[in-house]
C-alpha cells in the first residue's frame, strides 16, 4: 500500500502516539490497550486514504488515562455470575470484543429479542451477512464464544424482562441496548446492579453504574424519557 497508509503506533500504558513515519514499538501493556490502539491506527490510515485527513497533522496522541482504570485493575481477574448482557447491537458486541482482553471467568448471559438485520452488519465486529435474519443473542453467543477460554456466553431470545419473569431478580445488568427508553425499562427489573454504555450520535459516550442500595442516582433517574 501508499507509504501514506502505514502508520506506526507507540503505545505506553498511559498513551498512544500514531504517527506516518518509524519506526514502531510496542511497549509492554494490557492488550485492550494495543487493541484500543488498532483502533485509531486503522482509522487514521483510513482517513488518510480516502482523503478525510482535515489538515489535523500526521501524528495523533490518545490518553489511556482518559479510560479512568489502572494498569492492575485491568490485568484483574472477574468472576461473571448472574449476569446479564442486555442488548446484541453494535454496543454489544463492541462490549464482548473489548471483554475478550480482560481475564474474565464465569458465565454470561446474552439477551436480545431480535434478528440480525443487514444495517447491523457495519457496525457489528462478530456479525456478517451469513447472519442476518438469524437471532442476535444465538449468533454472537456463537461467534464470539471463540474468544472466552474460561467464560461461557449463555444466548438468551428475548427482553430482560422475560428473563427475570423466567428465572427471577438479576444481580448484574450490563446494558447495551439502542435506545434510552430501553436503558431506562432495565432499572424497572431492580437488578442489584446496573453498569450501563451507550454512545449518542458520533461525539458522546455515556457510562453509568449504580448498585442497590445506592446513594446515587438510578439508570431510570440519570435517563430522562425525552427526545
Amino acid at each position: 500500500p501508499p507509504r501514506s497508509t502505514l502508520f506506526p503506533y507507540t503505545t505506553l500504558f498511559r498513551s498512544v502516539r500514531i504517527q506516518d513515519t518509524g519506526p514502531s514499538r510496542v511497549a509492554d501493556c494490557n492488550n485492550l490497550l494495543r487493541g484500543i490502539a488498532s483502533c485509531y491506527t486503522a482509522g487514521m490510515a483510513i482517513s488518510k486514504a480516502v482523503g478525510l485527513d482535515k489538515g489535523q497533522g500526521s501524528v495523533l496522541n490518545v490518553e489511556f488515562s482518559s479510560l479512568g482504570v489502572s494498569e492492575e485493575e485491568l490485568n484483574s481477574s472477574i468472576v461473571l455470575s448472574d449476569a446479564v448482557l442486555v442488548g446484541a447491537g453494535a454496543v454489544g458486541n463492541g462490549f464482548l470484543w473489548a471483554l475478550r482482553y480482560i481475564n474474565a471467568s464465569g458465565t454470561l448471559i446474552v439477551a436480545d429479542p431480535k434478528d440480525v438485520s443487514e444495517g447491523n452488519i457495519n457496525r457489528c465486529v462478530y456479525f456478517d451477512a451469513s447472519d442476518v435474519g438469524k437471532p442476535k443473542a444465538e449468533r454472537i453467543a456463537l461467534k464470539a464464544q471463540h474468544d472466552f477460554l474460561q467464560l461461557m456466553l449463555e444466548p438468551y431470545r428475548g427482553t430482560l424482562h422475560t428473563l427475570v419473569r423466567e428465572r427471577g431478580r438479576i444481580r448484574r445488568v450490563f446494558t447495551a441496548m439502542d435506545s434510552r427508553g430501553a436503558r431506562r425499562s432495565a432499572q424497572m427489573e431492580l437488578p442489584l446492579e446496573v453498569i450501563d454504555t451507550s454512545t449518542s450520535a458520533a461525539d458522546e459516550i455515556i457510562t453509568h453504574s449504580s448498585r442497590f442500595p445506592t446513594d446515587g442516582a438510578c439508570l431510570a433517574c440519570i435517563y430522562e424519557n425525552v427526545e
